[in-house]
């Protein structure tokens, strides 16, 4: 589950370039073996819009909380960690975006362990 939201910071670069920010709330679930996690996270993204948001690139973090923090002999080390994410994403249609993003998590050395995960995701996005 994802929901953006706009944030009042834009800049202009030219007619072709926009660059926008936006507030992220995810929620998710992690499973490893017999183990489950709930995950929460919440933070800001930048995103550099091409040609009215044809193609748009997006960067951001987020501290994110975790209910569970050990998954078939991994141990991530705590329940707070932090999310990066880049990803890129094309308009198809009004309402449709398709996109890719890379996401890495990890608790930034908060805790003597911190092998952290990465993330490949696949993402079609529709407007209502």
């Amino acid at each position: 589950m994802l929901f953006r939201g706009a944030l009042p910071l834009e800049y202009r670069i030219n007619s072709d370039f926009l660059i926008s920010t936006q507030l992220e709330i995810t929620t998710g679930r992690l499973e490893g073996g017999r183990e489950k996690a709930f995950l929460a996270s919440l933070g800001p993204s930048i995103i550099l819009n091409y040609y009215e948001s044809l193609i748009a690139l997006d960067a951001g973090i987020s501290p994110t909380l975790v209910t569970e923090y050990k998954f078939c002999h991994k141990n991530i080390g705590g329940i707070i960690q932090f999310t990066s994410h880049v990803g890129i994403y094309f308009s198809t249609f009004h309402f449709m975006k398709l996109g890719y993003r890379f996401q890495h998590m990890s608790n930034a050395s908060l805790y003597r362990k911190n092998p952290g995960i990465n993330f490949h995701l696949f993402e079609a996005r529709f407007r209502f």
